[in-house]
């Protein structure tokens, strides 16, 4: 495993096992539970949220190792499961930010060709392509296509998840809208023999489009890493060896 990135359990010191990206917080992690006081204006659904995020073991073991995101251990998850970073030559992160998935791809691969694209501005990272604005719009897609050298990306990964507004049917349109928009793009410019992981939640609307992406691929499946919250409802469709 190729050592990290800058900020990415780059310490000196004490934990020689920072030269690796580690994937799963351990079962004895415990940490003292932190306390959110109630703020003038803060709605209590914000203060739950907040006492949730800061308790979660994820997020603290990611602060610990210089992750960016808690969602890093999704990924080294998947990543240990099928082994597809290591080998791409050019990958596409599409809903990188803060940069946590950037990161760790970086770390695994530190060679192949990298472009992230997220509406959201992140940090710097060195040798990372990053494009900032909407994906869905054809000129950010042409933007991020520029950068290819000619070549096409043999794994695409898409951590995209809408701004959802808590009605359930509208909320569900918009999640098969953006799986929409990113399988086309995927099914255009992605190699033969290539990758295509994306993050979605089960609803019913999205069936055909499922049963469509696994058309197009030898192996396809679903999977549902630990860092994933329960109550979200997401899993990440893995669609391995574009036919």
């Amino acid at each position: 495993m190729a050592k990290l990135v800058a900020g990415l359990g780059s310490k000196k010191g004490k934990n020689k096992k920072s030269d690796k990206p580690q994937s799963l917080v351990s079962a004895n992690h415990r940490t003292e539970a932190v306390r959110i006081k109630t703020a003038a204006g803060r709605k209590i659904a914000s203060t739950r949220w907040l006492t949730r995020h800061f308790n979660d073991p994820y997020v603290q073991e990611a602060q610990k190792l210089g992750y960016r995101s808690r969602a890093a251990f999704k990924l080294l998850e998947l990543e240990e499961r099928i082994n597809l970073i290591a080998q791409a030559k050019f990958i596409i992160d599409l809903g990188s930010a803060p940069g946590g998935w950037l990161q760790i791809i970086r770390a695994i691969n530190p060679h192949c060709l990298l472009i992230g694209c997220d509406l959201l501005p992140i940090d710097p990272m060195p040798d990372v392509i990053f494009i900032e604005g909407d994906f869905t719009d054809a000129k950010i897609q042409t933007q991020i296509l520029s950068h290819s050298n000619g070549q096409k990306p043999d794994l695409i990964l898409s951590d995209m998840s809408p701004n959802l507004t808590g009605h359930k049917n509208t909320d569900f349109t918009k999640i098969a809208l953006l799986l929409e928009h990113t399988w086309q793009f995927s099914k255009t410019h992605l190699a033969k023999g290539g990758h295509f992981i994306c993050k979605t939640r089960a609803s019913g609307m999205e069936t055909d489009l499922l049963k469509e992406i696994k058309a197009h691929f030898a192996q396809a499946r679903h999977i549902k890493p630990k860092a994933s919250r329960k109550e979200t409802g997401e899993f990440y469709l893995v669609s391995m060896t574009a036919l």
